[in-house]
């Protein structure tokens, strides 16, 4: 029990560093300001009518609709530094799934909408920056790879630090 608290505390201190209140909202579809002044419902809400959409055309992302999309998640409190190594386990393949899933469908905008759920709900691009860019990597000439390279947190990722000239331009 003990070694579990303090695994918790020190993802948190170190996760501190880079808390929300302290650095801008990133958003993959927005300014910060604008994000700023939209809530985490309507960024749900947006994301599940994208999933919808996505589930008319590839019906086995349906199953997201009972996981990270489940109307439960986007009432509850969610850390991602307060989860047991257990549980970000779990909540990684969960991801890893979705993302694999959606891949195929990066460069449309309903996959946009999902995208900048799980950036400003489960912050997956500080969180599970290997797993988005390694799903979307195939999209390197686009705009749109473009933009979700520029709000991932590269720093902890040297395997990606090529990378850190797409911030730049």
């Amino acid at each position: 029990m003990s070694t579990s608290l303090a695994s918790q505390l020190n993802a948190l201190k170190v996760h501190a560093t880079s808390a929300p209140s302290q650095r801008k909202l990133a958003s993959f579809l927005h300014e910060p300001k604008v994000a700023s002044k939209i809530d985490i419902r309507t960024t749900y809400e947006h994301a599940k009518q994208a999933l919808d959409h996505l589930c008319g055309m590839d019906g086995s992302l349906d199953v997201f609709h009972t996981t990270l999309l489940h109307p439960s998640k986007v009432q509850a409190q969610f850390n991602r530094a307060l989860l047991t190594k257990d549980e970000n386990a779990a909540f990684d393949v969960d991801l890893g799934l979705l993302l694999d899933a959606l891949s195929p469908y990066f460069l449309l905008p309903p996959t946009h909408q999902l995208l900048e759920y799980l950036i400003r709900r489960y912050e997956i691009h500080t969180w599970n920056v290997e797993q988005i860019l390694g799903a979307t990597l195939c999209y390197h000439e686009s705009p749109v790879f473009a933009r979700l390279v520029t709000i991932c947190d590269l720093n902890k990722y040297p395997r990606w630090a090529f990378l850190e000239a797409v911030k730049v331009n």
